[in-house]
């Protein structure tokens, strides 16, 4: 699996894609350019990808402001011994609290 680092790397996904299924071109040209979004490396951005997970992004880091607030800091430790309470005062549903 290759590392998406730049926007020429998601440039290269989509065309391999249009060319597997060219009915895609047209998707892609109505969706605009797909942004880049890294992360830091570590248990607080897969945190977060977990959060974001069938939300909005504004729900997403709305729901992770709070978490990151609630377990300080912010570790596989932490959230282990973190409550039902926190999570759900953190607004995390109830399938992501029993992740």
């Amino acid at each position: 699996m290759q590392r998406i680092a730049s926007l020429d790397d998601i440039a290269a996904g989509l065309d391999a894609l249009c060319q597997l299924d060219p009915r895609l071109e047209k998707v892609r040209g109505m969706a605009g350019e797909v942004p880049l979004r890294l992360s830091e490396p570590g248990f607080g951005s897969l945190a977060s990808i977990i959060v974001s997970q069938q939300v909005s992004r504004a729900s997403a880091d709305a729901i992770f402001g709070r978490l990151i607030r609630l377990v300080d800091p912010l570790t596989p430790e932490g959230i282990l011994c973190a409550g039902e309470d926190i999570f759900r005062e953190a607004g995390l549903s109830r399938p992501k609290q029993r992740g």
